[in-house]
């Protein structure tokens, strides 16, 4: 369909530099009283008591609507967002991620195993950005409407709600950064005017939209009987199409799963280290 997706580096995977001692505006995991960063055996209890509170949470939040205020919502994101700086550490630090990882126990292991190397995977493609990056960031559509609009367009095309949900949140973190890329790429989607401009009704930047404008394509691409191909017409890229298919594997198995992608927020990594975009206390 395009280039490799901006998005996808700036959004979701640009977090490398986030434990290495330079500036931040974030840090990847807690640190020790000394300063330190945490030990593998510090890091795997603390990881596997913040996935428990996380389940615990997003089913609080999700029976309550999956409103984007509140407490519920409040305590979901905090515990989402500490997830996710426990993934940076791990991304950023092989041999600490092998040894944590070895100590979880093994249903947590696989899933942090195929996050961790889903994302250091996208990450080699990652270049910093010069400066203070200019992106402009916008709230999502609620997650109850997105999973309805995911399933409507499975529905009409064949493709798996999970495979467009897992884009939508490799392209754009769930519509938090809609462009333009330097490509020209817009919308929840992340689509190139021509591509639009063939598979596209409506709004390119409105996530009905944009979500069964990437569904057509899909299926137009050979999905859902040729998705590893379609998927690689939508990105030719192998780690793209990895990413997708691992992440929508996950939320599929796992609606705390979906909830939890939902509320990990837009980090994006610069020569002056890695600076958080979204979520409370952001750098703007």
């Amino acid at each position: 369909m395009r280039r490799v997706a901006v998005v996808v580096l700036v959004g979701l995977l640009a977090l490398l530099p986030a434990c290495s001692g330079g500036p931040s505006g974030d840090t990847a995991a807690r640190s020790s009283p000394s300063g330190a960063p945490p030990g593998p055996a510090e890091l795997a209890r603390s990881f596997a008591a913040t996935e428990r509170a996380l389940r615990a949470a997003t089913r609080r939040w999700r029976e309550e609507g999956a409103p984007l205020h509140g407490s519920a919502y409040r305590r979901a994101a905090s515990l989402a967002l500490r997830e996710q700086r426990t993934y940076m550490a791990l991304v950023a630090h092989p041999h600490l991620a092998r040894v944590t990882l070895a100590r979880l126990p093994r249903r947590l292991s696989g899933l942090a195993r195929a996050v961790v190397m889903t994302q250091r995977r996208l990450a080699a493609l990652t270049v910093p950005v010069r400066g203070m990056p200019h992106l402009r960031t916008h709230r999502p559509a609620p997650l109850g409407m997105l999973v309805r609009i995911y399933h409507r367009a499975a529905a009409r095309s064949g493709v798996p709600w999970s495979v467009l949900a897992a884009i939508n949140f490799v392209e754009s973190h769930f519509g938090r950064v809609l462009g333009p890329s330097t490509s020209g790429a817009r919308g929840p989607m992340q689509f190139i005017p021509s591509t639009w401009s063939a598979y596209g009704r409506g709004d390119v930047m409105d996530p009905r939209d944009s979500i069964m404008a990437a569904a057509r394509y899909l299926h137009a691409s050979g999905a859902p009987q040729r998705l590893r191909a379609a998927l690689h017409a939508y990105n030719d890229s192998d780690a793209y199409v990895h990413a997708v298919l691992t992440y929508a594997r996950l939320m599929k198995r796992s609606s705390t799963r979906l909830a939890a992608f939902y509320l990990w927020q837009v980090f994006v990594s610069t020569t002056h280290g890695v600076v958080r975009l979204t979520g409370p206390g952001a750098s703007r």
